[in-house]
């Protein structure tokens, strides 16, 4: 029998995951990227992100590495948005959501490039 990598409840013969757990996951990754591109258009504060974070965490099955993975696809959004040169306050504010969220610049800076989506 295998157990949910979720829930860690038992999920069947040849099945890692409950429909239902996932399904709640792939909710908690969507509700945490929104927070953070609210993050980067001064829509929401610090505190509400890391707060909404730490509920995905508990009650959509959140890890590190999603976090992480999130966090990664979110910046560069972000930098893609932006224009060179990038002005002090978006560097803050990317300097920042790292420190808060407390996620590491080696946890999304992935061969180099965030979210691993560049050919390096």
């Amino acid at each position: 029998m295998g157990l949910c990598k979720y829930c860690g409840k038992d999920a069947g013969f040849f099945s890692h995951s409950h429909k239902e757990c996932e399904e709640k996951h792939d909710q908690g990754v969507k509700a945490l990227e929104d927070g953070i591109r609210k993050y980067f258009r001064d829509a929401i504060k610090t505190s509400d992100l890391m707060q909404l974070s730490q509920n995905l965490r508990q009650v959509n099955y959140l890890t590190d590495p999603d976090i992480a993975i999130s966090s990664a696809k979110c910046i560069d959004e972000y930098t893609e948005q932006s224009r060179w040169p990038f002005h002090s306050h978006q560097l803050d504010l990317v300097r920042d959501y790292i420190y808060n969220i407390g996620v590491s610049y080696q946890s999304i800076n992935v061969n180099g490039c965030a979210a691993g989506r560049c050919q390096c």
